[in-house]
């Protein structure tokens, strides 16, 4: 490492500080620079390519100075090790990122506030860098907000605080051990792609267990028989969740038993890598393109709530050993078998997208489902067929709650014959026939809920033995005179009219456009909405639950339900009426108060994407901690360098907290150089002495002192040829006539 000296600035007379600060430069990696200026506490990274872990853990200078590191500066091309190389670095109290990746969250950073804060990695991000998070005190959530695509190994390890987690669907790859030693995680939102969970390492490392266990477990050595008569030693390794991990939710284009499992064969044994603690999982959420093995359920023996977008085959034997199930949610099954559902006996809430064993054309008796093997602890339904047979199934005797998706078409003769032990039944819009005695002795219904504005065809035995006296038949708002004059539906007392499906948009930026279109519709109807911006602002997208559903500024969709869409409008950069007065080191703002604002967020940027932050204030409506003059409003952030462009970006505020207006711009310092360190106007000069200033040749003008947070300390006019100002110890703007002066009162 090589070190130079800097001479420091007038600060260090004037505060007594050493006349020159040390800067240590070296390499530190190929094609990797660093500069470390120990006044600033400023790392500066340059180049491109990986750091080198080995080569700073065996630098005696790096280690006897990485604890002055304040702030890192990382240039794109970047790439992080995968070790702990930031530990020790205490001085560290703000998120260091750069524009595309995340590179350190301080230990200790807003502990005291973290159980109520929900940390947003920002826009923009695409990587999170290996030990990024790594036992972060305090941090409970973390949100990843879209666009991110990489989380690095151990990124979250030892956050024993951390309960919450979610990854956007952008996510490609997740390190292995990213959540090593989170004891206390209770819900993760995992996004994969392909066929793989995408995990950090191969085989073993691919496993679901190996993000959350560093070295896994050795079980009892098995021996094992193949079909073939071959016997095979078995050496089993067990990679376990947090015992804490409640839910689980996947997004992947797939779903299989080795994402969970994975075996290496020899010529004589077998090592197998196991994901322990799925058992203690209470929620699993599959939103996924395909799973090929249903059977993979099986896994996780005491879930409560599983719910599964897409299955191909739903597999006799898929549900062994999960009595505890509670709710199965399974809207997109393309064939089911007999018997597929018979090991669930505790089953409350279904959703199926039709009623009985086969495809949705085949499909006849809900029974079919079940079994009919005698079972005390099930309820024992004998169901008759068209043809006049009848067959005795042993369905769960707390089953209460069954929806058929939208895609069901018919409910044939003697669907849910006897099901009396259901209370609530939804039927889709998609429904146009109801056959004969589909619902006959469902005495136990008490509400069946109809999508459909137009009703589907019944028989007048249909709804045999349904108590129509009591049983409320909820509708589409509209539809209920439809209802009441069809066949079947006619004899329920009580037709009740559903509220209209409600589609609520509001705007990212209150002010920024308007919105044209309905709010409510009915289930399948066209819903359009059209955006359009006003002037200083473009419409950017329509999002819905932080997912982009649309880029175009009319969007078009079928209402399936009630939905909240966001409509984002953008400022035009420098289409505002904000004014910047640039110095060398600090900038000041001027703008015109926004009606309705309580208070306004002010941040400057030193990248156009605006992810890296200079400065920042915030401040209310009467413009404290700056000076409200009338209708305008000012503000100063300093410390910025000299000769650099920066970003800002303005945001107003309503008392809802709501943004209602937003400006960007840019602007440049100036050159240090071209400042000098006296104003001069005509005869004007002003310098600074023991407890305040003096200001000489401005009789008759109006001198303006401000502090450096942009609140105003003296406005006067100058009445003597020589005036002295009295000022507390610090730093300040004096503004004279058209010329300012940037001192430091001692």
């Amino acid at each position: 490492m090589k070190k130079r000296k800097l001479l420091t600035a007038m600060l260090a007379l004037w505060f007594g500080l050493p006349s020159f600060a040390e800067v240590y430069e070296g390499t530190c990696g190929e094609n990797v620079r660093y500069s470390l200026d120990t006044e600033t506490g400023v790392l500066a990274l340059t180049g491109e390519g990986i750091i080198s872990y080995s080569t700073i853990y065996n630098d005696p200078l790096w280690n006897a100075h990485k604890k002055r590191i304040k702030q890192i500066k990382a240039d794109d091309g970047i790439k992080f090790p995968a070790y702990d190389w930031l530990s020790g670095c205490d001085s560290i109290v703000e998120p260091q990122y750069n524009k595309t990746t995340f590179i350190y969250m301080p230990r200790k950073y807003k502990a005291d506030v973290w159980s109520s804060y929900n940390y947003g990695i920002p826009m923009g991000i695409k990587t999170v860098a290996p030990y990024a998070f790594s036992s972060c005190k305090g941090l409970m959530r973390v949100t990843m907000n879209g666009g991110c695509e990489e989380v690095g190994n151990n990124a979250f390890s030892n956050c024993q605080d951390l309960q919450v987690v979610s990854f956007p669907g952008t996510i490609k790859r997740i390190g292995d051990n990213a959540f090593y030693n989170c004891k206390n995680l209770r819900s993760a939102t995992l996004y994969y792609v392909g066929s793989s969970l995408a995990f950090g390492g191969d085989g073993k490392y691919d496993i679901l267990g190996a993000m959350f266990d560093e070295y896994g477990d050795y079980l009892p050595d098995e021996t094992e028989t193949d079909s073939d008569g071959k016997v095979w030693k078995v050496y089993k390794q067990e990679y376990k969740l947090p015992e804490t991990l409640e839910k689980l939710v996947f997004y992947c284009d797939s779903l299989s038993m080795n994402q969970f499992v994975y075996t290496e064969k020899s010529s004589s044994s077998k090592s197998v890598y196991l994901t322990g603690n799925l058992d203690l999982i209470d929620t699993l959420l599959v939103y996924v393109d395909t799973i090929t093995d249903t059977k993979l359920f099986n896994q996780f023996t005491n879930l409560k709530v599983l719910e599964a977008k897409r299955v191909e085959n739903l597999a006799n034997g898929s549900f062994t050993g999960m009595e505890s199930l509670e709710k199965l949610t399974l809207p997109q099954v393309k064939t089911m078998e007999e018997g597929c559902l018979a090991d669930l006996k505790g089953l409350k809430e279904l959703t199926l997208p039709f009623a009985g064993a086969g495809s949705a054309s085949t499909a006849t008796n809900f029974g079919t489902l079940f079994n009919g093997i005698a079972d005390d602890s099930k309820k024992k339904v004998i169901q008759f067929m068209e043809d006049g047979s009848s067959e005795a199934y042993y369905l769960p005797a707390g089953l209460e709650k069954l929806t058929l998706s939208e895609g069901c078409e018919a409910l044939s003769f003697g669907t849910f014959y006897n099901c009396n032990m259901l209370h609530e039944l939804t039927l889709p819009s998609t429904l146009y026939m109801v056959g004969e005695k589909a619902l006959y002795g469902c005495a136990g219904l008490t509400d069946i809920y109809c999508k459909g504005a137009d009703p589907s065809s019944a028989y007048s035995n249909t709804f045999e033995g349904v108590r129509v006296n009591s049983c409320k038949l909820h509708v589409p708002h509209g539809a209920g005179e439809m209802y009441k004059r069809s066949t079947g539906w006619k004899d329920f007392y009580y037709i009740e009219e559903e509220a209209p499906i409600t589609v609520a948009v509001t705007k990212n930026i209150e002010n920024a456009g308007v919105i044209y279109g309905m709010n409510e519709y009915q289930l399948g109807e066209t819903a359009e909405l059209k955006a359009v911006a006003h002037s200083g602002y473009v419409f950017s997208a329509w999002t819905e639950d932080g997912q982009v559903v649309s880029e175009e500024e009319t969007y078009s969709f079928v209402v399936e339900g009630s939905c909240n869409l966001i409509a984002v409008f953008v400022p035009v950069s420098g289409s505002n009426s904000v004014e910047t007065e640039a110095g060398s080191t600090s900038v000041a703002f001027t703008w015109e108060a926004e009606e309705g604002a309580s208070c306004y967020e002010l941040n400057v940027y030193r990248d156009e994407a605006m992810t890296q932050l200079a400065g920042s204030l915030w401040f209310d409506a009467e413009g404290n901690p700056v000076k409200k003059r009338s209708t305008m409003l000012s503000a100063t952030i300093d410390g910025l360098e000299a000769s650099t462009g920066y970003y800002y970006c303005m945001t107003a505020y309503n008392e809802a907290d709501q943004a209602i207006s937003q400006y960007t711009g840019t602007f440049e310092t100036k050159d240090a150089d071209a400042i000098s360190e006296t104003l001069q106007d005509d005869v004007v000069s002003v310098r600074a002495r023991s407890g305040g200033i003096v200001i000489e040749g401005a009789v008759g003008k109006v001198v303006t002192v401000f502090t450096l947070s942009g609140k105003m300390a003296v406005q006067k006019k100058v009445e003597n040829q020589t005036e002295e100002v009295t000022l507390e110890r610090g730093f300040y703007i004096v503004k004279v006539g058209n010329g300012s002066y940037k001192t430091v009162v001692k």
